[in-house]
């Protein structure tokens, strides 16, 4: 995903300096200033030079000859290496704890090497430590990630049910994965996302896998949330809600086997309590059968929306691959009659209105920003730079 990649060389070179920007969207979705990395920095330019003109740490017992000893070289090598692999692979923080746990450490040692007394140092470290609980603490959220509090037990746990005494296939339809439900069904139960954060069309490598899944011979069953807004007062979905569960199995030719349903409550262990009222309330899961339509059965095939758009939509992605690349999206109708495509590996959407404006959105966007007419895009003529899209991250020194 490109949503933490930097835009430019500049910016992936200078991101151990850019890290203690208190801003969203830099490494992590929430506000995540990290000043240890610069401190680091500092600490280890400013004793290089001390010991360059000869001015070395006083107060020290057992120092080393050289700036830091073998195996913290090797450390410090070893973090910066990875720190810039990580930046242009991911940049991502969930997924570099380690470097976020080692560079504590490492920020003290180079403190210690410091060209001034051993008070001195120390006060350098207290600093350090008061200027990072700073940055957390003005910037810090609470239970930023949670869904609905929780107390009294453990987060969730599912009402007793068959379902968790054989291996099936799970199939879940959400933006979030569900996993909390994982260690509660049978271990050799398999899981897969149908709906997830980008199309599984024909052609993708999440099909195929996809596929492989759903011929193999564990029985079937597609799972979602069983919100109270959507259910009935039998526990079955609403006739929307159904519509909708339907429409997506035959996005990925699948069938359900039953009429009804299976309604497991998930409120034993613990009790989930609505954010505003505080009142607790009834929360749990629809688990419904599902087959892969047979194959004397004809199964329509997706019908294209627009296509006499596509030329528009295909010149905007030759035009900035990056963002908008090719493939990675279909056209669909959204509500306000626009027809968009919405790339989720740089979490950009193209839109078409029906006055035939062509414009795009960056998801942390304000507001869209416009391209140009249909008329104008086909002739080449876009009013889009594709180095940085409204919305990504910008260094303090290029900001209005």
């Amino acid at each position: 995903m490109l949503r933490f990649i930097p835009d430019s060389w500049s910016d992936g070179l200078l991101r151990p300096l850019l890290l203690g920007d208190p801003v969203v969207g830099l490494y992590l979705e929430a506000h995540a200033p990290d000043w240890r990395f610069p401190l680091l920095i500092v600490f280890l330019v400013v004793a290089a030079a001390g010991m360059a003109l000869g001015k070395a740490p006083r107060g020290r017992l057992h120092a080393p000859s050289g700036l830091l000893t073998a195996v913290q070289w090797r450390l410090l090598i070893g973090l910066f290496l990875t720190f810039y692999l990580w930046t242009f692979l991911s940049g991502n923080g969930r997924y570099f704890m380690w470097a976020l746990m080692v560079v504590g450490p490492l920020v003290v040692v180079a403190a210690g090497r410091l060209p001034a007394t051993q008070a001195m140092r120390n006060t350098v470290i207290v600093g350090a430590i008061a200027l990072q609980g700073w940055a957390v603490w003005m910037t810090y959220e609470p239970n930023l990630w949670g869904l609905r509090p929780w107390r009294d037990g453990p987060g969730m746990t599912l009402a007793k049910t068959p379902l968790q005494d054989k291996p099936a296939v799970f199939l879940t339809i959400g933006f979030i994965s569900y996993s909390i439900l994982v260690p509660q069904m049978h271990p050799l139960s398999r899981w897969a996302n149908i709906t997830g954060q980008r199309d599984i069309v024909p052609g993708t490598p999440e099909h195929e896998k996809l596929q492989a899944l759903l011929n193999s011979p564990l029985p079937k069953y597609v799972l979602f949330n069983a919100a109270r807004i959507a259910r009935a007062k039998d526990d079955q979905p609403l006739a929307a809600a159904g519509e909708a569960m339907q429409r997506i199995l035959r996005e990925q030719s699948l069938q359900p086997l039953a009429r009804h349903c299976d309604f497991v409550a998930a409120t034993v262990g613990g009790t989930p309590f609505n954010m505003r009222s505080q009142q607790p309330v009834e929360d749990g899961f629809w688990f419904c059968a599902v087959e892969p339509v047979r194959a004397r059965q004809v199964v329509e095939p997706r019908k294209p929306v627009a296509p006499e758009l596509d030329d528009v939509f295909e010149r905007v992605e030759r035009h900035c691959p990056r963002y908008f690349p090719a493939g990675s999206a279909h056209t669909r109708l959204a509500s306000d009659g626009a027809f968009v495509r919405h790339y989720a590996y740089s979490d950009t959407s193209l839109f078409i209105n029906e006055a035939g404006g062509v414009y795009f959105k960056y998801f942390r966007a304000i507001n869209p920003s416009v391209i140009g007419e249909v008329h104008t895009v086909r002739q080449g003529q876009l009013t889009l730079d594709c180095t940085r899209l409204p919305g990504r991250y910008v260094p303090p020194w290029e900001r209005d």
